[in-house]
Parts: C-alpha cells; sequence; structure tokens
C-alpha cells in the first residue's frame, strides 16, 4: 500500500474507534443510571457493552501495528528522491541525503547508538 493509503486507513480507523469510544461511554452511562434509578449497589453492563470494548481493544491494536508504516513509506520516499536527484543531476553525496533525513523528522542515530 502506498503511503496515502494507509494514512487514509488510519483516520478512518481512528474515526470508528472514537465513534466505538462513545457508544462504550452511552452504555456505561445508561447502565449506571438504570441502577441508580433501582437503587442497586450493583450495575449490569448489557453484553454489547463487552463487544464495544472488544472491537476498541482491536482498533487500537490495528493503529499500534501500523504507527510505524508511515513513517517508512516517509523515509523511503526521500531516499528515492535523494536518488533519484544523485543519478540525474549528479553533485548530491550522503550528507544531503543525512540532511533531507533530518529535516523531516528522522535524523540518522549517533555513531555508537545501537538502534
Amino acid at each position: 500500500m502506498t503511503d496515502p493509503t494507509i494514512t487514509d486507513l488510519r483516520r478512518e480507523l481512528a474515526k470508528a474507534r472514537d465513534a466505538l469510544a462513545a457508544t462504550e461511554r452511552y452504555l456505561a452511562r445508561r447502565s449506571e443510571s438504570m441502577a441508580a434509578l433501582h437503587c442497586s449497589g450493583s450495575v449490569l453492563y448489557p453484553p454489547l457493552h463487552a463487544r464495544v470494548a472488544s472491537a476498541i481493544a482491536g482498533a487500537d491494536h490495528a493503529l499500534a501495528r501500523t504507527e510505524g508504516a508511515t513513517g517508512s513509506a516517509e523515509v523511503l520516499r526521500i531516499v528515492a528522491g535523494w536518488y533519484l536527484s544523485a543519478t540525474e543531476y549528479g553533485g548530491v553525496d550522503a550528507g544531503d541525503l543525512a540532511r533531507d533525513l533530518e529535516e523531516a523528522g528522522y535524523p540518522l542515530p549517533e555513531e555508537g547508538d545501537d538502534r
């Protein structure tokens, strides 16, 4: 998948996660208010509440798994652009690549860094 596709999918997944979180809050508050209305000491949440919580956990997991995908695509785009400039125009060296990466927020690790 291309970088814009991943970004769009992550954005849609985040919106679905927000909607699920609002649904979870609504179900919890409704159950709590019903328990208070009936002077009950315990709150019985509907089975749908557990399903929504599980779906939120799944969305969080998917977002976490794809978090690095957008950064990797950006780094590859920068390296590809540098390579094209170096082969077509010349006069471009590794220092230019390091500068471009650092400006984009991806600095090279210091010497001796174990990253």
